[in-house]
């Protein structure tokens, strides 16, 4: 894969974050304990994908891609 497809797939992954991170915070609004533990393990299970299958698959290549990347600061 190329470097601008790998930034494109992790773009794209950044904005699934975040609207899995908004249905999260959504979800702690249901009421009933065992819906609401249905449904964030549905989420949850989503985020490992998405991790496992792409952004995984595409810091291989590229590491500095990952959205928790820290430069090496030393010399």
């Amino acid at each position: 894969m190329n470097r601008d497809t790998a930034e494109k797939l992790v773009d794209a992954a950044n904005r699934i974050d975040d609207i899995l991170e908004e249905l999260g915070n959504t979800s702690r609004e249901i009421e009933d304990e065992a819906e609401r533990h249905k449904i964030r393990r549905g989420i949850a299970s989503c985020i490992v994908a998405l991790y496992e299958n792409v952004t995984r698959e595409v810091v291989r290549d590229f590491p500095e891609l990952h959205p928790d990347f820290q430069p090496n600061s030393e010399p």
